[in-house]
């Protein structure tokens, strides 16, 4: 029944705290469950998200481990 004031308020806390963090976001605990999968790994990555993306590619091209905070491969570039 207090759903939506118990998640304003964690909302709010996190607002006023974000000023004091160094923006780093944690892939097991991110926080955010309003933003999609792919929003939150391109967060918590960064700058590093297209060479993970390229490394992936190279690993596990199939995503066969994808039951995470997953990392897409990057497509394949036409030779």
């Amino acid at each position: 029944a207090d759903n939506a004031a118990n998640i304003a308020w964690v909302r709010e806390s996190f607002k006023q705290i974000t000023p004091y963090s160094n923006g780093v976001t944690y892939t097991s605990f991110t926080g955010q469950a309003d933003e999609t999968a792919s929003a939150l790994t391109a967060h918590a990555y960064g700058a590093n998200m297209e060479r993970l993306q390229r490394i992936k590619a190279m690993y596990d091209p199939d995503n066969f481990f994808r039951l995470n905070p997953n990392v897409v491969p990057a497509p394949a570039i036409a030779t």
